[in-house]
């Protein structure tokens, strides 16, 4: 259960840096032509870091 903890926080934090790394480049993102907001992925940056972060946390505590 550890593992899969540590994996999946290792995967949402993955997911967090490249929405950070969209919004310093202001990257466009297209879903069926239309353009999604910015403010999607601050949404999606600050959800998947908290996941990450509890998920690695989880993980620690899973194996103390």
């Amino acid at each position: 259960m550890a593992v899969y903890m540590m994996i999946s926080g290792a995967i949402f934090l993955t997911v967090g840096l490249l929405h950070f790394v969209r919004l310093i480049k202001e990257a466009p993102v297209y879903i069926g032509g239309a353009v999604l907001p910015m403010w999607v992925s601050w949404i999606g940056l600050f959800v998947t870091l908290a996941l990450g972060i509890w998920g690695i946390v989880m993980g620690i505590r899973i194996c103390s």
